[in-house]
């Protein structure tokens, strides 16, 4: 991965599955966090709804001592949750086949103690890639923060507003929790738009970097040669 030359040839496959050994090649991880939330908050009210019933059916079979219908009151308290993890799961892997491609694999999630390298660390902390990211990341939060003070504006107003007082009763009005809904919405809209283009930005700086002069083309290739017993076989 040296700099400098003449880059003007894609990276082969060999050189681009190095760069994803040494933790070079951005990933898609930051876009999923947001389009999880997302999916949380679409679900919210279909597992409550859902849960809640399951959960009083299930208090009255135990009280009736109805064992069956426990039994099913049981199966459909946890059926809500699982699909909600179920779905969450297969979007999070799409997203990532998507924006990772073929190159992601669970096993590259795990710990691998030979990519643990203080001196390569250090010279990654100081390159201008870190800088760009350093930057790319600051722009971001602010984005971030111009969008959450744009849309908190209605939510303090919603809070703050009183409620007409009615007589034996308890004031009790949506206003807030629609408020907050709709912050919550232009939050992870903002955050997802700043994700995606930091991911694309990342990405096309990840391309630029890994492409190969022609020199180091033809040695990859001559090294990429089997052996003469090997071709005669």
């Amino acid at each position: 991965m040296t700099a400098g030359g003449d880059r003007t040839i894609p990276a082969t496959p060999r050189r681009r599955e190095a760069a994803r050994e040494q933790g070079l090649a951005p990933t898609a991880a930051t876009i999923t966090w947001p389009l999880l939330a997302a999916l949380v908050l679409v679900a919210l009210p279909w597992w409550a709804r859902a849960t809640i019933t399951a959960a009083v059916a299930a208090v009255r079979a135990a009280a009736a001592a109805e064992t069956a219908e426990l039994g099913r009151s049981t199966v459909a308290l946890i059926s809500p949750t699982a699909g909600v993890v179920l779905f969450a799961f297969v979007l999070l892997v799409g997203i990532r086949l998507v924006g990772d491609g073929a190159g992601w694999r669970l096993s590259r999630a795990g710990l691998r103690f030979e990519r643990i390298d203080p001196i390569a660390g250090l010279r990654r902390l100081t390159s201008a890639t870190t800088w760009l990211r350093g930057l790319l990341a600051t722009l971001g939060l602010v984005g971030l923060l111009g969008v959450v003070w744009s849309a908190s504006g209605q939510l303090i107003a919603a809070v703050q507003d009183p409620q007409p007082a009615v007589p034996g009763q308890q004031p009790l009005s949506t206003a807030p929790l629609a408020a907050a809904e709709r912050f919550l919405w232009w939050f992870l809209a903002a955050a997802t738009v700043v994700a995606v283009a930091q991911w694309f930005v990342q990405r096309i700086s990840f391309e630029r970097r890994i492409k190969m002069t022609p020199t180091e083309f033809r040695e990859e290739m001559r090294s990429l040669r089997a052996a003469p017993k090997v071709r005669r076989s």
